[in-house]
């Protein structure tokens, strides 16, 4: 039995390229794939990739109370031996998954330190200093994959 990889993120599209069409296709010959993002609609898009729907808000504060619960149930529900997140605001749970054993890969993808001021929404102080503060853990607890990027 191949070991299981999550692939986690509460921001991206179900189409995004990068998580569908490059990472998740890499892994599936050596690990069983789940991708959960949000508005999944067509779950069978790859057959040796499993896709989980998660529900979708715009707003931080929504998909920390109403999406997290869900990905945190079915994240104990298929116990993945790996676990990667891509969105800084998963940093929470990953502690949580990692203290029941799943090893974390935080992707790093851009510099929100500078995008900050150009955001327009989940830009309150508050988003700001709980990312710098787990942000600045993650960094050094998880396998961090860094992304340089133009931006």
């Amino acid at each position: 039995m191949k070991p299981r990889v999550l692939l986690l993120s509460t921001a991206h599209p179900p189409t995004d390229p990068r998580i569908v069409y490059k990472i998740a296709p890499s892994l599936s010959p050596y690990y069983e794939v789940i991708c959960a993002l949000p508005n999944v609609k067509n779950k069978n898009a790859q057959a040796d990739i499993r896709f989980i729907s998660l529900p979708y808000f715009r707003g931080l504060l929504q998909r920390i109370l109403r999406c997290h619960p869900v990905l945190l149930w079915k994240c104990l529900r298929f116990r993945p031996a790996i676990v990667h997140i891509f969105v800084p605001e998963l940093i929470p749970m990953a502690f949580l998954l990692q203290w029941l054993g799943a090893k974390v890969i935080y992707e790093v993808q851009e510099n929100l330190y500078k995008k900050f001021a150009i955001k327009r929404y989940n830009n309150a102080l508050i988003y700001r200093q709980l990312f710098n503060f787990f942000d600045h853990i993650a960094r050094k607890i998880f396998t961090a994959f860094l992304r340089k990027t133009l931006i």
